[in-house]
């Protein structure tokens, strides 16, 4: 028979597991975004998408305010579904442009 005190050890074990499997889920994969929770939606259409990919970071000022949900033609060139964080207020004005992030 297991006494009390393996029994607290055991149940101990089994729950820390668990909580940090939560924080890595919550933090890490960021699930709230993935659900919409936290977010909100944004389309813009662009004469020419080059560059532009599903998942892709959309950046205001050089830092990343969210990400390209989905990519479709239009009749006059693409538009970009994006979903920003709620947390960060951008101008209706703003003028949105494509570019390539790369090393070189």
């Amino acid at each position: 028979m297991i006494d009390r005190l393996a029994k607290i050890q055991l149940s101990i074990f089994a729950v820390i597991p668990v909580i940090t499997l939560s924080v890595m889920a919550i933090f890490y994969l960021r699930l709230p975004a993935t659900f919409g929770i936290g977010t909100y939606g944004v389309s813009a259409d662009f004469v020419a998408g080059g560059g532009l990919y599903k998942n892709a970071n959309v950046t205001y000022r050089g830092v990343a305010v969210g990400r390209v949900e989905s990519v479709g033609l239009n009749p006059n060139g693409v538009t970009a579904h994006m979903r920003l964080n709620s947390g960060t207020a951008i101008p209706s004005n703003v003028t949105a442009t494509v570019r390539s992030v790369s090393a070189i």
